[in-house]
């Protein structure tokens, strides 16, 4: 073995005022427990076997992004040489055309075909709009809603202050089925 022993830098600075000896028995155990670490990553053998797997490489050349692509370019190709494509919204001579059913490209007929009327739409937008209405007015109602004010007295015992006796007829107001809040209430 070489004389020179390679130690790791913690062990480096504590090592120089020390002897070869001391160096040695330090590299010493390090390699024990180099070796101990070693024997009991056996256990492990499955781990090591799915590190060694082989994945196919990523990138822009996988399958999905090449028939992405071809997809696209065939739909600008399908699309620039259709009937309704070429045609232009004035036509040659300033003369309007109109897409007949038999002229209309696949997907303007299919949507055609399936799109609610107009009456129907304009019957579901007013009942939407109605909806809207009444929650809006619904919210401004409760927004500005308050409770009725609440008048507590800090002394309930006011209205058994007054004396009972000469009273005249009518002064008073009978409180005796009042109940009185008090402010903790």
């Amino acid at each position: 073995m070489a004389s020179r022993v390679l130690l790791p830098h913690f062990l480096r600075a504590r090592a120089a005022p020390t002897s070869l000896a001391t160096l040695n028995t330090a590299a010493r155990t390090l390699h024990a427990s180099a070796s101990r670490s070693a024997e009991s990553s056996h256990g492990h053998a499955a781990a090591d076997a799915a590190e060694e797997e082989q994945y196919p490489e990523e990138g822009f050349s996988a399958p999905f992004w090449r028939n992405g692509l071809l997809l696209v370019i065939g739909g600008v190709i399908v699309y620039r040489f259709s009937a309704a494509a070429n045609r232009s919204p004035h036509g040659a001579t300033g003369e309007e055309e109109t897409l007949s059913d038999s002229n209309a490209p696949l997907i303007t007929r299919y949507l055609s075909h399936y799109k609610p009327s107009l009456e129907s739409s304009r019957r579901t937008s007013l009942e939407e709009l109605d909806k809207k209405t009444r929650n809006a007015e619904d919210r401004l109602l409760f927004q500005e809603a308050e409770r009725p004010p609440v008048h507590r007295l800090t002394y309930p015992g006011v209205f058994d202050h007054s004396s009972p006796h000469r009273i005249p007829l009518g002064g008073s107001v009978d409180v005796s089925n009042v109940k009185v809040k008090t402010e903790y209430e």
